[in-house]
């Protein structure tokens, strides 16, 4: 069996690695029509090519897995009682493996409690959500023994949910730094639980299933199966519930920063709705900028890049902006005053003083995903002329809402004129009743000075298109999962009937008919997805739920919603890929003749 095995994995492994190339220049070459959407400055440009050692490490890796697994299940199969499996009669459990898990089962409980208190304590957030979980799994395994498994695991299996919802929120209110792989163990550990709850109910909810079919034979056929095959019915929840819940995960995230554009164009500016940027070698005169039709008022900036560092970090590229008094008619929204009794005052304490600063709040982030290291109120910055090498410290005195029209570091104009050799003023906020009309109209009236005028909404939408294309992209990557497991349920499908051959035909000798044979199978394969989609979607939905409320910088400004069509569309394709998974195989049972199947040879 072992020597069968690894030469379907030596072959699989290779076939997988040659078509993760090929899928990865696919996702390259869908990449540029997703990612390149919005402003030329925000397009991103991916390039297709692959190191042959990372091919190497993944073929390796896929290969051991099976490899693993192959010996291991070879093993058990060489130990089977010989008269027992003939007669299909279950192996009989020793006193030495209970002995055994027993004690896995009180050590899980010592390491998970001292692991969840040093993870409150620490604080570590896997340890916090971990630790717990596995306590519970221990605890559950020893009453098991002595109680009936339904009790025990409908008793762990919802406090274990309850948990894991629970514990994201907790350590945002215990300001625990945690990033995105944390929502990636959240994510198993709620399948995982859900999991086993439903199995544990398996039982009552097919007798319910079947009596709302009004006791259809087909149906009660279906549902034996699953039934009496606890474990492989768990696997394929498993593998359809964690293919979901990505799905979903991705797209109520991708909702929910898309749906915050208008609160966070507001928050660039109460009062200016467009943002022109000119050559500063041919800067657009503010006086002419400010007589164009529909202009209400105009912020002259001098806007530039320099080099700033924190201490004890490296220097990085980021923007400057000097401004003067027009700006604070309706400058950006503060998220932290700094102790400053209001907005107004710091942003005038700014202007009076050259050695401050107002920055946003991921100020110097340079990472993809939640930042970590964030600038704070207080601290010390040396902005640096890259060409003159002139520095001046700045002191952060208050933080901004994320910079989404590339202001970057506010300072006054005092300020940029002491670094650099020549502070024009090439930028301007504009406040007009009608953003859209007077921005076309200021870029067709300025076209010798090189103006590009946007509105601060379009430069948000610009920005969210491109994050909502990354979202769009691992949608698209994390659907051949749905492929893959969808094909898995084929092959289970294919397995049972090749295995329920002799079944098959002792119905169809007593006279159950072919269409009822084609829906027993159907319905089995349609019952294993539905639970499997239901379990993945109401997870994402309360992860994702919990995300919100967790007190996370980055999620403070979300508001939670569901995007109701783009889940519908995930629950559709992955129902009707099961149900087409199973057509063929349903077909091939109820073509089964009876004679040909109650024979002894094949």
């Amino acid at each position: 069996f072992a020597t069968e095995g690894w030469l379907y994995a030596l072959v699989s492994a290779a076939a997988g690695a040659i078509a993760g190339i090929g899928m990865g220049w696919l996702i390259t070459e869908r990449s540029e029509g997703i990612l390149s959407s919005g402003r030329e400055i925000d397009r991103l440009r991916l390039d297709f090519a692959f190191d042959p050692s990372s091919v190497a490490l993944g073929f390796a890796l896929g290969f051991l897995i099976s490899l693993v697994t192959i010996v291991v299940t070879s093993t058990r199969i060489a130990r089977l009682n010989v008269i027992r499996a003939i007669r299909d009669l279950p192996e009989p459990t020793g006193r030495h493996p209970r002995r055994r898990w027993g004690a896995l089962a009180v050590v899980a409980v010592g390491a998970g409690t001292a692991w969840g208190v040093a993870g409150l304590v620490g604080p570590d957030p896997y340890g916090a959500m971990v630790g717990p979980v596995l306590a519970a799994s221990g605890a559950a395994a020893l009453a098991w023994r002595r109680w009936p498994s339904s009790w025990v695991v409908g008793v762990t299996g919802p406090a274990v949910l309850a948990w894991t919802v629970a514990v994201v929120p907790l350590l945002g209110a215990l300001d625990v730094d945690y990033d995105v792989p944390i929502f990636l163990v959240q994510g198993l550990i709620l399948v995982a639980a859900a999991v086993a709850t439903v199995m544990v109910h398996q039982a009552s909810i097919g007798r319910l299933v079947a009596r709302a079919s009004g006791g259809s034979q087909a149906v009660r056929l279906g549902l034996a199966y699953p039934l009496a095959r606890p474990f492989r019915t768990a696997m394929t929840l498993a593998m359809i519930a964690i293919v979901v819940l990505t799905l979903a995960y991705i797209s109520v995230l991708s909702h929910l920063f898309h749906g915050q554009t208008d609160e966070m164009a507001a928050e660039q500016s109460p009062t200016f709705e467009v943002v022109v940027q000119s050559n500063p070698a041919n800067p657009v005169p503010m006086t002419e900028l400010a007589a164009v039709p529909g202009v209400d008022a105009v912020a002259p900036l001098v806007h530039g890049a320099a080099e700033f560092q924190r201490l004890g970090h490296d220097p990085v590229t980021w923007p400057v902006t000097g401004f003067d008094a027009e700006l604070l008619a309706g400058p950006p929204t503060l998220i932290d005053l700094g102790g400053h009794p209001d907005a107004a005052t710091a942003w005038r304490a700014v202007l009076d003083d050259p050695s401050l600063t107002i920055v946003d709040e991921i100020f110097l982030v340079t990472t993809i995903g939640p930042p970590g290291d964030l600038v704070e109120v207080g601290e010390v910055v040396t902005m640096t002329d890259p060409v003159s090498g002139r520095s001046h410290d700045l002191t952060v005195t208050a933080l901004a809402s994320s910079d989404y029209v590339t202001n970057g570091a506010y300072v006054t104009r005092d300020a940029v004129a002491m670094v650099f050799d020549r502070a024009v003023a090439s930028r301007a906020m504009v406040s007009a009743a009608d953003p859209d009309a007077v921005a076309e109209r200021i870029r067709t009236s300025f076209v010798p000075h090189g103006v590009v005028a946007d509105t601060v909404t379009d430069q948000v939408e610009a920005l969210m298109a491109l994050s909502t294309g990354f979202f769009t992209l691992m949608q698209q990557f994390v659907g051949i999962g749905l492929i893959v497991g969808m094909a898995g349920i084929a092959v289970i499908m294919v397995r049972a009937v090749r295995e329920r051959r002799r079944e098959i035909g002792v119905l169809r000798s007593l006279g159950l008919p072919a269409p009822s044979v084609a829906r027993a199978f159907v319905v089995e394969a349609g019952f294993v997805a539905v639970e499997g989609v239901t379990i993945g979607l109401l997870t994402a939905i309360v992860a994702s739920y919990g995300v919100v409320r967790s007190g996370a910088s980055w999620a403070e400004q979300l508001e939670w919603s569901l995007p109701v069509g783009e889940l519908a569309v995930i629950v559709a394709v992955a129902l009707g890929s099961a149900l087409l998974a199973a057509a063929g195989p349903a077909r091939a049972a109820a073509r089964t003749r009876p004679a040909v199947a109650l024979r002894l040879a094949e």
